[in-house]
């Protein structure tokens, strides 16, 4: 075989190894287990397939909120973002697998045994309705979505405070004004503009891209400051009027967990940034492992509304996950009745307030309930 008969074969195999690759992660992600030995093709995405988490989180979570009921707006829009994430996931999920498919009978089926440079493009013809208005589009609705949860939590923590409404909501305006311009930039322009205009405008679709991945890191660190300065200032005001015990309160588990969360939210949009600022060469070892970690952090962005509702029902952060309570559980208030006295005589506004935030802000349950047997 020649060298330039080898090099369309290379180029198939490259394509199609991290289209796999692509396709495996998002699938792994998704919620479906691998239990067919059977690999020829990608009839194995399809069949001998079991449920997994992101199925039965989002299961959990439906059952959760319907168990509650729907009268209160706020289990409405916790329901509503965690079916919509599933939505989207499971878009993602098949036009990767479409997209894949369509690889695999272009170069083996249709190809006549002829890779030429036609052939590809003739492939990726086929398949660009799918990567550039599925893929592109969930890609920045799960992460509004998701940027949308966060926002409106920091909204109902913070009812008196518009100065810390303001801030979040402003970059989450911009965070959603850049995505579109992306979206109509990379999709609309090429259609309508010259090749030229087109190609000037290629520069800047990029900087809205990384812009809009920057503002929605901004936005979500500064909600998730917010959250702590709330939980800080409830735990000291506990502590003021001698309820000691009321650092492993309800209400300060939510909010430790909202903040954790928060937290690992932020971590995964710094992953992002990080990929677009670190291009690598196309097919190298390092895009690769690039691509997997963003699409992992797509399938995370897109799981995010349904794992806070299952970890805010179970009230379990990650400080009491391994164990870093039992030193405050014991040294709590050693009579709880009489801490309960002095809480009546002091002005219980403040904790008031932020159990109600706390259930407008995790779908309208009740943070309280809970908790009560706990520490009864």
């Amino acid at each position: 075989m020649t060298p330039d008969e080898r090099a369309p074969l290379q180029r198939a195999g490259r394509v199609l190894l991290y289209s796999l690759q692509n396709t495996t992660t998002v699938t792994v992600f998704y919620g479906m287990a691998l239990c067919s030995d059977n690999l020829a093709g990608a009839s194995w995405m399809m069949r001998d397939c079991w449920p997994g988490a992101f199925m039965l989180l989002v299961a959990l979570s439906t059952y959760t909120l319907l168990n509650r009921g729907l009268k209160a707006r706020a289990t409405q829009v916790m329901l509503i973002t965690t079916l919509a994430g599933f939505l989207f996931a499971t878009a993602h999920w098949i036009s990767f697998v479409a997209f894949y498919v369509i690889q695999i009978r272009g170069v083996f089926l249709e190809s006549g045994g002829v890779l030429t440079r036609a052939t590809f493009q003739a492939i990726n013809a086929r398949g660009a309705l799918i990567r550039a208005v599925i893929e592109n589009w969930e890609l920045h609705l799960v992460t509004i979505l998701s940027d949308g949860i966060v926002i409106w939590r920091t909204w109902v923590l913070f009812p008196d405070q518009p100065w810390a409404r303001l801030v979040p909501c402003a970059l989450f305006v911009g965070t959603v004004c850049s995505a579109l311009a992306y979206q109509v930039i990379d999709l609309v322009v090429p259609s309508i503009a010259s090749d030229a205009v087109a190609e000037r405008l290629s520069n800047i679709d990029v900087q809205l891209y990384g812009a809009s991945i920057g503002l929605s890191l901004a936005s979500n660190a500064v909600s998730t400051l917010l959250i702590f300065y709330r939980l800080w200032g409830h735990l000291r005001y506990s502590r003021k009027v001698g309820l000691r015990r009321m650092s492993t309160s309800p209400v300060s588990r939510v909010m430790l967990i909202l903040v954790e969360s928060g937290v690992v939210y932020c971590a995964i949009q710094v992953a992002n940034l990080l990929l677009f600022l670190l291009p690598a060469d196309p097919y190298s070892p390092r895009d690769v492992a690039n691509n997997s970690l963003g699409q992992s952090a797509t399938a995370v962005t897109a799981m995010y509304p349904a794992i806070i509702v299952v970890l805010v029902t179970r009230q379990r952060s990650m400080v009491e996950t391994f164990g870093f309570t039992t030193e405050l559980r014991n040294n709590g208030a050693a009579d709880p009745e009489a801490a309960s006295s002095r809480l009546e005589r002091s002005d219980a506004k403040g904790l008031a307030s932020d159990t109600t935030a706390l259930e407008a802000a995790t779908g309208g349950g009740d943070v309280t309930a809970s908790g009560a047997t706990e520490q009864a």
